[in-house]
Order: C-alpha cells, then sequence, then structure tokens
C-alpha cells in the first residue's frame, strides 16, 4: 500500500523528480548532467521509498488530505465531543469550576500534531525534530532522577517521557554497543525512579523492544549478526539480573508503598460511579475531584481526583466512552503496526521515530491508567501530540485512512 507522503512522480525513467532537483540545485551554473551523488540520491530514493534529505518542496504536501486523521481516529474524537459537551453543561449550566474540559480538549492536539506531520515536506525531519527536543527533556529528567535517588521522588507522572526513550537508542543506533548502552541507561530510569508506574513502564519497555525489534533482529540477521545481537542480549540480562541480586543481598530491594489505601479508596469509588450508569456514566456533568474523608492527605484540603484516567472515563462516561477510547486507540496502533512497526520494517527509515512514538504512547496510556495526568493540560498535551506524530507518519508510510461508513474515506 503506498502513503499519502512517497516519493513524488519521476520527471525521468532513470531519477526521481527530488532528485532532478538536487541536481540542479547543486550546481546551477554546470552542464544538466546527473553527479555520481544524484545517482546515489536515486537509488537511496527507490530503495527507501522516502524522500531524499536534501529534497526541495515540491507542493507535495499540499495534496494531502488534511482530514485523513479524522478517519482512523473518529472514535477519539467522538469520545472528546462527549466528554467536552457535558463539561461545559456542568461549568456553564451547573457553575461547577473542576470539569473534565481540559481531558476532552486536549484531544485536539492529536489530529493537530498528525496534520502538521502530514503537512510537511519532510515528515521524518520533522518527528526527528521533536524526539531530540524530548531526549533532551529525557536526559535532564535522567540526571535529576539519578540525583534525587535515594533523597526525595521526581517525575513520577512524567516517566511516561523518560524510559520509552529506550526504544530511540534501540531501534536507531547501528553500532550495537551504543544501541544496547542508551537503551540500557533509559531502561534503568524505572529503577532510579523508585515508582510502581515505572516499573511496569520497564517492563513494556523491555516486553516491547524483545518482541519488535531485539527477536526480529536475531532470526534474520545472517551469521555474525544474529551472533552479537544474541550476545548482547544474553549480557543484558545477566547484568540485570546480577544488579538485583546484589541489592537484595545489602539490603536494598525496597520497593515503594504505592498508597494502596488511598488509591483503592478512589478506585471504588470510580467503580460505585460506573455500577450506578454503565452506560452513559454521569455524561461527564460532574466534577473532576472528590473530597475524601476517610483519612487526612494534607495537600488541596482531601479534595483529590481519581488516581486512574481509564475509571474517570468508565465512571463519567460508561461503557459507551470506553468503547470509543479503546476502538480509537486500537485503530491508531493497528493502521501504525501496519504501516511502520511490523519486524520486516525495521529498516524503514522512519521506523526509529515510529517505534520510540508508540512506546511513548504505550506507556502514557499505562500512566494514565493509574495517574490523572489528563487532567493536567502540559501532561495532556504531550500524551495526544506523541499519538498524532505517530498516527501522521503512519498514514504517510501507510496509505490513506481506512474508509468510513457508506465508502466514504
Amino acid at each position: 500500500m503506498r502513503g499519502w507522503c512517497g516519493p513524488s512522480t519521476p520527471t525521468s525513467p532513470r531519477l526521481p523528480s527530488r532528485c532532478w532537483w538536487s541536481w540542479i540545485r547543486s550546481a546551477p551554473g554546470s552542464p544538466r548532467t546527473p553527479s555520481s551523488s544524484t545517482l546515489r540520491c536515486s537509488r537511496r530514493c527507490r530503495r527507501s521509498r522516502s524522500p531524499c534529505s536534501d529534497a526541495a518542496p515540491s507542493g507535495r504536501a499540499a495534496t494531502r488530505p488534511i482530514g485523513a486523521p479524522l478517519g482512523v481516529a473518529w472514535p477519539l474524537a467522538a469520545l472528546a465531543l462527549f466528554i467536552v459537551a457535558g463539561s461545559l453543561y456542568a461549568r456553564l449550566g451547573l457553575d461547577i469550576r473542576n470539569t473534565f474540559l481540559n481531558v476532552g480538549l486536549y484531544v485536539a492536539m492529536m489530529f493537530c500534531a498528525a496534520a502538521m506531520v502530514l503537512q510537511s515536506d519532510d515528515p521524518g525531519a520533522l518527528a526527528r525534530a521533536y524526539l531530540r527536543l524530548l531526549l533532551a527533556g529525557a536526559l535532564v529528567m535522567s540526571a535529576l532522577l539519578v540525583a534525587s535517588y535515594g533523597k526525595r521522588q521526581v517525575y513520577h507522572e512524567q516517566i511516561f517521557l523518560v524510559i520509552p526513550m529506550a526504544a530511540l537508542a534501540f531501534v536507531a543506533a547501528r553500532r550495537a554497543l551504543a544501541r544496547w548502552a542508551g537503551a540500557l541507561f533509559f531502561l534503568a530510569m524505572a529503577w532510579f525512579s523508585h515508582k510502581y508506574t515505572s516499573y511496569l513502564i520497564g517492563v513494556l519497555a523491555l516486553t516491547y523492544l524483545g518482541a519488535l525489534v531485539w527477536l526480529p533482529r536475531v532470526l534474520r540477521a545472517p551469521g555474525p549478526g544474529a551472533v552479537a545481537s544474541a550476545y548482547w542480549g544474553v549480557v543484558a540480562a545477566i547484568a540485570a539480573v546480577g544488579a538485583l541480586a546484589a541489592l537484595a543481598l545489602r539490603g536494598e530491594l525496597e520497593l515503594p508503598s504505592g498508597n494502596p489505601e488511598y488509591r483503592l479508596q478512589t478506585y471504588w469509588a470510580a467503580w460505585d460511579r460506573f455500577a450506578d450508569s454503565p452506560w452513559w456514566g454521569t455524561g461527564f456533568a460532574v466534577e473532576s475531584v472528590e473530597k475524601f474523608t476517610g483519612f487526612t492527605i494534607g495537600i488541596a484540603g482531601n479534595v483529590l481526583p481519581t488516581h486512574s484516567d481509564v475509571l474517570d472515563i468508565a465512571a463519567h462516561g460508561g461503557l459507551a466512552a470506553v468503547l470509543l477510547w479503546a476502538l480509537g486507540l486500537w485503530r491508531v496502533g493497528a493502521l501504525a503496526h501496519r504501516a511502520l512497526l511490523r519486524p520486516a520494517q525495521l529498516d524503514h527509515p522512519w521506523a526509529a521515530q515510529a517505534h520510540t512514538l508508540a512506546l511513548l504512547s504505550l506507556a502514557a496510556v499505562l500512566t494514565y491508567a493509574f495517574n490523572p495526568i489528563l487532567l493536567q493540560p502540559s501532561m495532556a498535551a504531550l500524551v495526544w501530540t506523541n499519538l498524532g506524530m505517530l498516527l501522521g507518519l503512519a498514514l504517510c508510510a501507510g496509505g490513506p485512512a481506512p474508509r468510513l461508513a457508506g465508502g466514504r474515506e
């Protein structure tokens, strides 16, 4: 299946049009004879089926359907409208100040991010630049996590932006040592964070990278490559087990408490609301926080949100909201897997960006299953922007959006 963002139609039987532009632009006063570098550019374009890095704008971006993301993620758009409608009624009709408006409004960031990718002349470069910004932030947060270890806990809810950066190193790095060192560095942040959410994200990242990246490389790599990949995998596993054993023997393997008393009280309260109205919930026309009286927390007057955005979606939107949420994520994930995340596509020029964005998005779901990050504007913006960038790349690489009911695209 050909994507929206494929190379331009060739103007010559030998060179794609973007490579012709590279040749003309690089030698404005020379005879129009393709150079060896231009011929190499041609071969790269044909082999990777993506624009060359020195390609000039060709107007192709203007022809990409900006509404294509809606054709894929329409259940999330419907969920957002449901949440916004209920929240506006709560705010304007019932004079409730703490509503779920942020949860609904920031879903729009996903569609904005996907549209930017679709309209870009070089979607891969746009995704790389975005991930460089996230990587810089992840490195700063990693340094603070290490410096604060054993003293205080930092970046609890933001940890989904740190650990998944292991995918960027593990897929993009060409040398085995750099690949494993970079991946292990970010995976180690699960330990320094010292939170159950971090441990779960670490296990998720290990499983993802092992199943979709490491194992396919071992199975398909010829001779020495397979041996080297398997060797480093065994070394990493032995090192991890050895480190955990050493910490246990020294009595330093102390696990966090996880605040189960508070969490369980909020979870049961959300479950009771869901049981009262399992089809539509409260319609999101209620407060997004609740005053808890079972114990004293010491902050915010004991008025706090449920520590699970997923349970809030179920409690206040019922099965209708849960199905829209799950269906929307599944449709985006299915398209991304088909277009960029299959093991056979590890050599795709956008593979590193796609796998990193996919792991960031999965880690975000795991995080907001146990934390109220979708109520926070900055966190919600990052959650949905990551998913939108992935959706945009998948649409570019994998083709048009699935058809809507009635045969419309």
